[in-house]
């Protein structure tokens, strides 16, 4: 590399080059020519093995579709007691997941951030239901692939729900962008 930069530092400190297999928790494998692929394995074993659900039951996806929760909890009063757990610590390690290299869990810990404040029975189980769902996909990534003419291709899509908000009728709007087919944000 000859940057001045990194001529610089070279004239300054001693300076080792080599390929990347781990990055600020990152874990980069090359599994082919222009093939990459970005995981947290051991991050999200750790997260698992923190709240106790390493060896939990494999959930198949990390949120229950369609379930309506509300800051006293749910409408129907079911698990409406306030809970003292680990919850804002556990939504923390969840988000640098997702802003890592699973955008797949993205919404649900969007969601369930809501409840930080005063977090109930079901909303602590949501939160496991995400862990759940790490630990049974723990090898999943992003997988970057170079193209072989060098073309590059980004593109977005969005989506909506109209005042789907159970406590103040807000929506809530999403969005994700690709490139090369591997979502970046």
């Amino acid at each position: 590399m000859n940057h001045p930069v990194h001529n610089f530092l070279e004239s300054k400190f001693e300076v080792t080059k080599s390929v990347a297999h781990r990055y600020i928790g990152l874990q980069i494998e090359t599994i082919a020519e222009g093939e990459l692929l970005v995981r947290q394995t051991s991050h999200m074993k750790k997260v698992a093995s923190r709240h106790e659900l390493a060896q939990a039951k494999p959930v198949d996806s990390p949120i229950v579709a369609g379930q309506r929760l509300t800051k006293n909890g749910i409408n129907d009063g079911l698990e409406c007691e306030a809970v003292d757990v680990p919850y804002r610590h556990a939504i923390g390690s969840l988000m640098y997941i997702s802003l890592g290299t699973r955008p797949d869990i993205s919404f649900a810990v969007s969601f369930l951030s809501r409840f930080s404040e005063q977090p109930k029975l079901i909303h602590w189980n949501a939160v496991k239901r995400v862990i759940k769902y790490l630990a049974s996909t723990p090898d999943v990534g992003l997988r970057f692939i170079r193209r072989k003419n060098g073309e590059t291709r980004v593109d977005c899509h969005s989506d909506a729900d109209f005042a789907m908000d159970a406590d103040d009728r807000k929506s809530t709007t999403g969005f994700v962008i690709r490139f090369n087919g591997t979502p970046i944000i």
